[in-house]
C-alpha cells in the first residue's frame, strides 16, 4: 500500500476558517468525482500546515488519479480560489510506501 500526501503552509492564522471551508468543498468534489477517500487535516502545533492524504494499493492508482486531476478544469478552478492562502513554495507532495 502507498500513501500520497500533499502539504501546504497557510500564510497566517486568519486563513484557517477559509482554508477549512475550501478544503472541505475540494475534498467532496474529488471524493465524488474520482471515487477517492481523500482526507485532510491541520497541524496542531508549529507551522500552520494543512495536509491532504489518501491510500492506494499501487503506484499506478496514484498515477491515474494524478493524471485525472491534472486535466480537470473544475479542479483547477477550485484550486485557484485558494491561491492566496499559501506561503509561496510551501506545497509539497510525497508518496510513502506503507510497511506496517
Amino acid at each position: 500500500m502507498f500513501r500520497f500526501t500533499r502539504r501546504g503552509t497557510l500564510r497566517n492564522a486568519s486563513y484557517i476558517p477559509q482554508a477549512i471551508g475550501w478544503a472541505t468543498e475540494l475534498n467532496s468534489y474529488i471524493n465524488e468525482k474520482y471515487d477517492a477517500d481523500l482526507k485532510f487535516g491541520l497541524e496542531m502545533f508549529n507551522e500552520l500546515t494543512m495536509t491532504w492524504f489518501f491510500d492506494a494499493e499501487n503506484l499506478s492508482d496514484i498515477q491515474a488519479f494524478n493524471e485525472g486531476i491534472m486535466q480537470d478544469q473544475d479542479y483547477w478552478t477550485q484550486v485557484q480560489k485558494a491561491a492566496d492562502f499559501w506561503v509561496e513554495g510551501s506545497l509539497e507532495d510525497r508518496i510513502v510506501r506503507v510497511l506496517g
